[in-house]
C-alpha cells in the first residue's frame, strides 16, 4: 500500500488521504532537475506478516532533466515539467514538485524531495492536523463528499520547518540510487 500511495502521490490523488492544497508556489523556479538529482532510484521493503514476511515489494523512480516517473509491477506514472508540473528550489536545500490540482485548478499539491548520500527522501504533503499547526489555512469549498476543502498559505520558512519535522519522524519514503552499469 505504501508504494501505491507514493505513485498516486505523484499523480496527486491519494486513495485514503487528502493531499493538502497550497495557494502559491514556494522558493525559486527551476526549469529542470539538476544533474545531482537525475537518475534511477528504487525502494524495497518486506511485505506480509510472520513467515510470509520474506516477500518483498519494490518501487522504481526515474528522474531526467525534464521528466519524472514512478513504476512498480502494476502501476506507472510519468510527468514532464510544464505549466501543470513545476519544480521549485526551497531554501537552497529541498526540491518541491508542485502539481496543479485537477479539481481546484487555482491551487497546488506538493511533493518535497531531499537529496541524501544514498538517494532521495520523498514526502507528499497531506491535509492533516499537524500541517494546520504549522501554517495558516482558509476555507475554499465543500467537496462532493460533503467534506470541507481548505487551502494552506505557508511561507517558505514554514514549509521548510514542517518538512524537517517530517524528516525527524521518518515520515518520508527513502529511495536509493541505482548504480550505473
Amino acid at each position: 500500500m505504501k508504494k501505491l500511495l507514493v505513485i498516486i502521490g505523484f499523480v496527486v490523488v491519494f486513495a485514503s488521504c487528502k493531499t493538502a492544497l497550497f495557494d502559491k508556489l514556494p522558493g525559486e523556479a527551476l526549469q529542470e532537475f539538476p544533474q545531482t538529482v537525475q537518475g534511477s532510484y528504487y525502494a524495497k521493503w518486506s511485505t506480509g506478516a510472520g513467515f510470509l514476511r520474506r516477500k518483498t515489494d519494490s518501487l522504481f523512480f526515474d528522474i531526467t532533466a525534464n521528466r519524472y516517473s514512478a513504476r512498480d509491477s502494476a502501476e506507472y506514472f510519468s510527468a514532464e515539467l510544464d505549466e501543470k508540473h513545476r519544480l521549485r528550489w526551497l531554501n537552497k536545500k529541498y526540491y518541491v514538485i508542485a502539481t496543479q490540482n485537477e479539481e481546484y485548478v487555482n491551487y497546488w499539491n506538493f511533493v518535497l524531495i531531499e537529496p541524501t548520500k544514498r538517494g532521495l527522501k520523498i514526502a507528499g504533503l497531506m491535509d492533516n492536523a499537524e500541517l494546520t499547526k504549522h501554517m495558516k489555512r482558509s476555507f475554499v469549498a465543500m467537496n462532493n463528499g460533503g467534506d470541507s476543502v481548505f487551502v494552506y498559505k505557508p511561507t517558505d520558512a514554514q514549509l521548510t520547518t514542517y518538512y524537517e519535522k517530517l524528516m525527524r519522524k521518518n515520515a518520508a519514503l527513502e529511495v536509493f540510487r541505482l548504480k550505473n552499469k
